[in-house]
């Protein structure tokens, strides 16, 4: 009978070799059992950013024995499946190899389908496409045509690189239980920093404004005329969000909505609207 450590290994070749197929079109052949995980043996058609592995291994951090988040299990690198497609359960162990596989296994057959589905993925380069992997990687694929997200999906389908990125930098909330026994939704420190590593890993360190085919202008870009008083406000016009108002007067979404608690929904602000910045 085979050990449970055979098994393991005989389903990471097995997964090696199908998604190498996938990303090149054809067969390669499976690394051997004791090779290095590294970020070009899966992604040499550069899909997306060769570096995007290991930003994503940076951001999760790694875990060898399975811990519960938010009801289920997650093991590894933030796992919650195997590669045979069986759920992370209590007491599961990985090695770092085994957890680079299934990392690697959920990004080529679950977030890669949906994501290149989509308006926006043939107008961003290769660093914007990994940065965007993470996000994914981190909220869930699931996002991607959900009645429950519209306003994503809306800039999804505009195709518009700069609206996707400043949309996902209000993805920085995570559900806690208040005094009564409420569930609300908080933001994370943590969440925040992750939405603008992303942000830094898609322009190279910077946030420069895009076109709409993804490349980064290097030519000015015309700004809309703000308007300021005494009190510090910004007057929103067509096409803010509050991600850029925030870049603008050089603070945070975070503290946007802190120095205004009008705001019930930071993805609906309005043309007319004024915004304290500081």
């Amino acid at each position: 009978m085979k050990t449970f450590k055979q098994y393991l290994e005989e389903t990471r070749l097995a997964s090696l070799a199908l998604t190498a197929g996938l990303l090149t079109g054809g067969a390669m052949a499976a690394p051997q059992a004791n090779s290095t995980p590294s970020s070009q043996t899966t992604t040499s058609t550069a899909t997306y950013h060769p570096e995007t592995h290991d930003f994503i291994k940076s951001a999760e951090g790694f875990k060898s024995s399975s811990y519960e988040d938010n009801g289920q299990y997650s093991i590894g690198y933030g796992t919650g499946t195997h590669i045979d497609g069986t759920k992370v359960a209590k007491g599961d162990t990985v090695s770092k190899q085994q957890a680079h596989d299934m990392m690697v296994h959920h990004i080529n057959t679950r977030i890669i389908p949906k994501a290149s589905s989509t308006a926006v993925w043939g107008n961003m380069n290769d660093r914007q496409k990994g940065a965007f992997v993470s996000f994914l990687y981190n909220v869930g694929e699931h996002t991607i045509g959900s009645s429950k997200h519209p306003n994503f999906n809306a800039a999804l389908r505009s195709g518009n690189v700069d609206a996707v990125f400043d949309h996902m930098q209000t993805y920085n909330k995570v559900t806690k239980t208040d005094e009564n026994g409420n569930k609300i939704k908080v933001v994370s420190p943590g969440l925040v920093n992750r939405r603008q590593a992303e942000r830094d890993f898609a322009y190279g360190g910077t946030t420069p404004s895009t076109n709409k085919t993804g490349n980064v202008n290097t030519a000015p870009v015309d700004t809309p005329a703000v308007s300021t008083d005494s009190n510090q406000h910004h007057e929103v016009v067509p096409g803010d969000t509050l991600s850029s108002i925030s870049r603008r007067y050089g603070t945070t979404v975070p503290n946007l909505l802190k120095n205004n608690p009008d705001i019930k929904n930071p993805d609906s602000i309005k043309p007319g609207q004024r915004i304290k910045y500081k």
